[in-house]
């Protein structure tokens, strides 16, 4: 009886070293993957979608001190960089992309999304020069000859601009014979033939956006409806048809209640119609959605100053500059 104990004994005991020893083996791998590139790269990407960005940047960084190879240390610099453009940083956003460039300066979306990150940023003549690599590299994306578009035309070079919206207006009627019901098609293309002040055309292509949309099958249906309010309704002030042109904002914001750019687009509307208050009340919804934009807080800034209150649009401006915003 008591050797048949000591067997038992000797058996869980046996058990026992062989689950200490396999822990340990678990332990030993997971502290193995949690020291790759990849792991920590995957893990900022997570965090990301979490919105926990201050952790996120961490996690790039330990992916940057370890990467071996310059694959891993351009996805690991792009996260960094999204992750900081999420926070509103964006000038330190454009540096974390400027070292993935010097890593790979054919890695297509990084040139895309530095011209948007200078454009925010009012540094116009940079958003071109990286608008040009991107058109280089990929000369058939629309938003790239868009955004090229409007940096130029924010330089005063309205000819150049011009012959941008041209060739946007080439490839998106090229993307709608191939898909007629692509509503961000018909949007581009409403925007585009608005900057042209096609006005009537415009309107018929917003139209057509709005038709095809189906604002009620999912979130990103309803934000593309949305959008294309929002722009009929900018077409409609150009058009000086205010009244119209507020009601197309407040369609776009019943249908999508966090799209921050009608609030923003209303408030540029109130802001030409001499009703600041409203205007900065707009610019408020904005901010709340969207605080890390610093276009939206000098506009503010500017409606403030509208009103005479000095100290509230100094301090706005200012924060917009803190963010690197120029005038």
């Amino acid at each position: 009886m008591i050797k048949k104990n000591r067997s038992e004994s000797t058996v869980r005991i046996n058990i026992w070293i062989k689950t200490i020893m396999a822990l340990a083996m678990i332990c030993t791998i997971a502290m193995a993957q949690e020291n790759t590139p990849e792991y920590w790269i995957d893990k900022g990407q997570v965090l990301i979608g979490e919105q926990s960005l201050n952790e996120s940047i961490i996690a790039f960084d330990n992916a940057i001190k370890i990467a071996n190879s310059s694959q891993e240390q351009v996805a690991a610099w792009r996260g960094k960089a999204i992750a900081l453009q999420e926070m509103g940083r964006f000038p330190e956003a454009i540096e974390a992309n400027r070292m993935a460039i010097e890593l790979n300066p054919l890695e297509l979306d990084i040139w895309s999304t530095q011209g948007f990150l200078f454009a925010e940023l009012g540094r116009y003549n940079e958003s071109i020069e990286s608008y040009d690599m991107a058109i280089q590299t990929e000369p058939d994306k629309v938003s790239d000859w868009i955004g090229r578009g409007d940096a130029l035309d924010n330089t005063g070079r309205s000819d150049e601009a011009a012959k941008d919206y041209e060739r946007s207006l080439e490839i998106l009627d090229e993307t709608i014979q191939a898909n007629s019901n692509d509503s961000n098609a018909w949007s581009s293309k409403g925007y585009a033939l608005n900057k042209l002040e096609m006005y009537s055309e415009a309107l018929e292509a917003y139209d057509k956006a709005i038709e095809v949309a189906q604002p009620s099958k999912d979130y990103l249906a309803g934000i593309s409806t949305s959008k294309a309010w929002t722009g009929k309704g900018i077409v409609l002030a150009n058009m000086d048809k205010y009244d119209d042109a507020l009601n197309a904002f407040d369609k776009a914001i019943e249908i999508s209640p966090d799209y921050s750019v009608a609030m923003q687009s209303k408030g540029d509307v109130l802001m030409t119609m001499g009703m600041y208050e409203d205007a900065i009340a707009e610019y408020d919804r904005a901010i709340q959605i969207d605080p890390m934009f610093p276009r939206i807080w000098y506009k503010k800034g500017l409606a403030l100053k509208a009103l005479d209150r000095s100290s509230d649009a100094d301090a706005a401006i200012a924060r917009a500059k803190e963010m690197g915003y120029t005038s």
